[in-house]
């Protein structure tokens, strides 16, 4: 299993490009972007998995502004959309976080055989719910040396998974898809898996060792900054206290929807990876 780029086999050729690329996960499809550094020519460059939130894709504004501007550092940056999700094949009603997990796994590992990639230099991105599941990640993948989580959803406070879990409590048992609020369709096995990642995610995400750097925004209406605090609280009791940062954007949202929160988002997340993958 490998990444399809549409052409024979990659070279460092295409070094300087924004490439299109296919992979497969239990016969599923998921379709990325590679944003490949002109360094990447002569030198093996550290990389990158960017990762969406919840019912979100690859094409986020933002994803694409981080993905070239780590590019244009000497940094590979891979988008990807999950199953179920942007171009991806699959059904977001079978969207759970075991999923996701998988499917960026993969990419992670596909991207660490990738001629030109450094392997030994590999880092994280994740917004929101992707956030969640790229500190899941973090604490499987024993390669991985720089973590960055935006607005990210912990299992510590469990508002979030009880909100999930009280509302869907509250149907009847049934084999059809669920309705969740705004109309997504999320089948049963979204909440078991929910429930299941709750347990096991703080322990999963302190086996992690590196730098981490936490952004939340102080107004956040979907993920309560409460979430970033707990995060920073559990990354702070790890044994030889790794670096970890944490800032707050004030007045911002859950998705930094404003150039002042975006830009100063960027600036930290890029300078914090470029310090960290050297």
């Amino acid at each position: 299993m490998g990444l399809s780029f549409g052409v024979p086999e990659f070279s460092r050729t295409l070094a300087g490009s924004e490439r299109p690329v296919t992979f497969a996960n239990d016969d599923e499809q998921l379709v990325g972007v590679l944003h490949l550094p002109e360094a990447m020519a002569n030198v093996d460059c550290p990389a990158v998995v960017i990762l969406h939130g919840f019912g979100g894709h690859k094409a986020g504004q933002m994803f694409v502004k981080l993905a070239r501007r780590l590019a244009n550092i000497g940094v590979v940056a891979f988008r990807i959309d999950c199953r179920g999700s942007g171009d991806s094949a699959g059904e977001f009603a079978d969207t759970t976080t075991s999923r996701q997990l998988s499917d960026t796994l993969l990419a992670l590992e596909l991207l660490a055989a990738l001629d030109g990639v450094d392997a030994g230099r590999l880092g994280g991105v994740g917004l929101s719910m992707g956030g969640s599941v790229m500190s899941t990640v973090a604490g499987c993948h024993d390669r991985l040396r720089s973590l960055v989580l935006w607005s990210a959803a912990s299992s510590d406070p469990t508002d979030i998974v009880d909100r999930y879990l009280s509302e869907y409590a509250g149907r009847p048992n049934a084999p059809e898809p669920y309705i969740a609020w705004g109309g997504v369709v999320l089948n049963e096995a979204f909440f078991t898996d929910i429930q299941a990642w709750q347990g096991r995610h703080i322990e999963t995400m302190l086996r992690y060792g590196g730098p981490v750097l936490i952004l939340h925004g102080e107004a956040d209406e979907m993920v309560s900054v409460e979430h970033a605090h707990r995060f920073a609280h559990h990354y702070r009791t790890r044994s030889g206290s790794p670096r970890t940062e944490f800032e707050t954007i004030p007045g911002a949202d859950h998705v930094f929807n404003a150039v002042a929160w975006e830009t100063r988002v960027l600036d930290r997340s890029v300078a914090f990876l470029e310090e960290t993958l050297r």
